[in-house]
């Protein structure tokens, strides 16, 4: 591989067409000093998240399953960028599915993509010496019955065995890899744990409380909450794509939790959608059942406090967002999606 330093630098998003994902790509083409390489295979990202980003000059799509490798010395979609020549400088890892839903309807394509596909990335960092990133996630740290804020070095117990366990064993896999790599061949390596991200472009159907409860209360229907949701912090995708950036450009391997550290209410939170809908929603609270159980319990992990004064300490990054205008943001870009599937079906 060449030593040659591009002008540009070249950076590889997997799962890039995701709601984290395609963000990014448009966080990082903004800096007017990275070439954005966008590899997803639409297991559950969404062509529509990159449309617009595909005549950027400094953009490439390509679509691929991140648990089959991939040579950029020999692809001709990068050759724009001089890959063969100058290589690929940093990888963000976030192939793997954050809607519950796709989870719940996909384990086994989640596992393997957890193992192979970051042992796939892995192997490509090395051969780059790129920078490495995995998103992981807070669901890593099981379970506790402390309410002490969950810091780095906190390691609970997990029932792997139960459906939604997938995310958090797939995700301590992908962790675990990215460790050795880091130990064995001195990669430098971020471990990023995501905390309860949301903003556009989720869509409906996510599986996720933000999406779920605009869903419901777009469409004026009954909101159950569960008696075990109390309170939870809430990251808005733009604070956290920040952060993405500012720790990549570190000089050292880390791991490091990414959250909103305030907690709020999940009944401010839903009256919050209430109010800017205008919805005509009932809220109660009650036990749910079925798949609405299943994704209740995903959410109830978020009622735990994060630790953030790593990232704060460290990096120096700060979240800027407020809940309540990051939720208008979201509700805004829900309801122009539906306006436009509505029109699609009208003109079919």
């Amino acid at each position: 591989m060449s030593t040659t330093t591009p002008e540009r630098i070249n950076v590889l998003v997997t799962g890039g067409a995701g709601s984290v994902g395609s963000a990014l790509c448009e966080f990082l083409l903004a800096q007017e000093k990275y070439n954005v390489i966008c590899v997803d295979n639409y297991f559950s990202g969404r062509e529509e998240n990159i449309d617009h980003l595909l005549a950027h000059p400094n953009f490439e799509f390509i679509r691929h399953d991140s648990t089959e490798p991939i040579d950029f010395s020999v692809n001709k979609a990068t050759e724009k960028f001089k890959t063969a020549f100058v290589g690929i400088q940093e990888i963000y890892h976030l192939a793997g599915p954050d809607s519950p839903r796709v989870t719940l309807a996909s384990p086994v394509e989640v596992l393997t993509l957890a193992s192979q596909g970051t042992k796939h990335m892995l192997d490509l960092a090395l051969k780059h010496r790129a920078k490495f990133l995995l998103a992981s996630d807070t669901s890593v740290y099981g379970q506790s019955d402390d309410d002490a804020p969950l810091g780095e070095e906190y390691h609970g117990p997990l029932d792997y065995l139960t459906p939604m366990a997938v995310v958090a064993q797939a995700k301590r896999n992908a962790e675990t890899l990215v460790a050795t790599y880091q130990r064995l061949y001195s990669l430098e390596t971020k471990i990023v744990r995501l905390h309860n991200i949301f903003g556009p472009p989720m869509h409906f159907g996510d599986g996720r409380f933000v999406p779920d409860t605009i869903e419901r209360a777009l469409h004026n229907e009954p909101i159950v909450l569960s008696p075990a949701l109390t309170r939870a912090s809430f990251l808005f995708v733009s604070d956290a794509v920040d952060a993405l950036e500012k720790i990549m450009s570190t000089e050292k391997s880390m791991i490091v939790n990414l959250a909103q550290s305030s907690l709020y209410s999940f009944d401010e939170v839903v009256k919050t959608i209430i109010d800017y809908t205008g919805s005509t929603s009932s809220v109660t609270r009650g036990e749910l059942e079925g798949d609405a159980a299943l994704f209740s319990n995903v959410w109830k992990q978020y009622c735990h406090a994060i630790d953030t004064t790593r990232i704060r300490n460290d990096i120096g990054w700060f979240p800027v967002v407020l809940l309540a205008d990051g939720l208008h943001k979201t509700i805004d870009f829900m309801k122009s999606t539906r306006r436009l599937a509505d029109l699609r079906s009208v003109q079919k």
